[in-house]
């Protein structure tokens, strides 16, 4: 499966909630996720364990930049992530473990991701799915409007993903 991302850090989401509304974004869930992070050669695998919902684990191949990019990704559902985690890490290091309350909102076919993640703070993500109604050029226009009528700032656009932000910030 195939969507566009966009990560930005944001001070609160003070602001977030009432604009989100105001464009009949359709809020879906908050819950409570935890991210373990495997060791891979190429792209990302993470096995998401969350409240009310079974476990997934998810791999990805995604660029780093700071702009929207496409991601390509994969998630299989899985009911024993316990034992999950225990075979993956007899083969694969685990890298980094990401916990955060995210809620999800809908709109049209984007996905907008609501995080507070610990040790990182506040952030907004955005995931226009791609399916044959909704083709790159016509998800490049919906981020783009959403960044203007949510009025965030391009400097405030994340390069990396999670992993990779609290990688960093352990390095330091």
């Amino acid at each position: 499966m195939k969507n566009l991302e966009l990560k930005v850090k944001l001070r609160s989401f003070d602001d977030i909630h009432i604009n989100l509304q105001k464009l009949k974004a359709e809020y879906q869930w908050t819950r409570h996720q935890i991210d373990h992070y495997f060791q891979v050669p190429q792209g990302r695998l993470k096995i998401r364990l969350q409240d009310h919902s079974p476990a997934e684990l998810v791999s990805y191949l995604r660029p780093d930049q700071p702009d929207m990019k496409l991601s390509n990704y994969s998630i299989f559902p899985h009911e024993n992530p316990e034992l999950l985690i225990q075979t993956l890490s007899l083969c694969l290091p685990l890298s980094v473990k990401i916990e955060k309350m995210r809620s999800l909102y809908l709109w049209k076919n984007v996905r907008i991701h609501l995080d507070d993640v610990k040790h990182l703070g506040f952030f907004l993500e955005f995931e226009a799915v791609e399916s044959p109604e909704y083709i790159l050029q016509e998800n490049e226009n919906h981020l783009t409007f959403l960044i203007d009528r949510l009025n965030l700032n391009h400097k405030d656009f994340v390069q990396v993903g999670y992993h990779d932000l609290l990688m960093n910030q352990n390095n330091h």
